[in-house]
């Protein structure tokens, strides 16, 4: 549909809250690769707080200016407490004394195409926080059970978003 054509998206973060009056020139760039099947980064855990943000509004952004995408994707945010508590979207105060943190983004099919992990883990914890990153991201691809909860997952939130773009633009149609 365009030949030839690369459409970009720069996410930059100019201040945090944490860092209010100690960023007077230089910037935090972080750079990203969507299609990184794993990568370990050695910095504090809360550094990678505001990539599913951040990602989850470049999704967004590409959604509402109808750019053609053949598949959709949401990321989410783990933090490890050293007692093996694994919480979900983090607040910076849980996040400071994780053992470790983990960003994951599924594709709408369920697939993992982002794992950013911090901090010290085995595989098993690893594999704990990618079970509970799915949940979260794809309860409705996961089945019934996934949603006893109630709660929407987010790929059901995009999904949503969708529904509701699609309806508003074709109001003029259907009145």
């Amino acid at each position: 549909m365009h030949p030839r054509t690369l459409i970009q998206l720069t996410l930059q973060i100019v201040n945090t809250p944490e860092q209010e009056n100690t960023l007077p020139a230089s910037f935090v760039r972080p750079h990203v690769h969507l299609y990184t099947s794993h990568a370990i980064l050695t910095q504090r855990p809360q550094a990678l707080s505001p990539l599913p943000s951040l990602l989850n509004a470049a999704m967004l952004a590409f959604l509402s200016a109808s750019i053609p995408m053949t598949s959709t994707f949401t990321s989410t945010l783990l933090a490890i407490q050293p007692c093996g508590d694994i919480s979900i979207n983090p607040s910076p105060k849980l996040l400071l004394p994780a053992s470790s943190a983990h960003v994951f983004a599924f594709s709408s099919t369920g697939n993992l195409i982002l794992d950013l992990s911090e901090g010290e883990f085995d595989l098993d914890t690893w594999e704990k926080a990618h079970d509970k990153a799915k949940e979260e991201c794809c309860k409705e691809q996961l089945g019934d059970d996934a949603m006893e909860e109630g709660k929407p997952s987010l790929q059901g939130f995009v999904e949503r978003v969708v529904e509701a773009r699609v309806d508003k633009e074709r109001a003029w149609k259907n009145g």
